[in-house]
């Protein structure tokens, strides 16, 4: 999951520069290499989320897997969305561009965040073998 984090953050970082160039090429690579960031993160998500109960539940907690990324990927879409209008009708030109900066450094604390809690619970997991 770490490394997909760091692919769209490389996307991001991608997106920022292409705003500065705003050439539609450079937009489309940005996009491209955000999303095959992000695609191997969702589905380790959902497989984590699946696995983790009863076989009996796996409908439920699918859905509500499912629920919450649509939410998410509303909310996503929307407050980015809305951070680059304001920052534009203020009159910052580069509102693109410090979208793309912030999505990327959220992704980047992502990453941080799944290696802390992957070197966390493989700590755990090494206490709770050793006799």
């Amino acid at each position: 999951m770490a490394i997909g984090f760091l692919v769209t953050a490389s996307g991001f970082g991608l997106l920022a520069i292409a705003a500065g160039e705003a050439g539609l090429q450079s937009f489309v690579v940005g996009y491209c290499v955000f999303s095959l960031g992000l695609a191997p993160v969702f589905t380790l998500t959902t497989d984590v989320i699946v696995g983790s109960v009863p076989p009996t539940q796996a409908g439920a907690v699918a859905g509500l897997s499912e629920a919450s990324s649509e939410l998410g990927g509303a909310f996503g879409i929307a407050v980015p969305g809305s951070l680059t209008t304001a920052l534009y009708r203020i009159g910052l030109g580069d509102a693109l561009q410090v979208a793309a900066l912030l999505c990327g450094t959220l992704a980047l604390a992502d990453t941080a965040l799944t290696l802390f809690i992957r070197n966390r619970t493989s700590t755990r997991q090494t206490r709770e073998d050793t006799p």
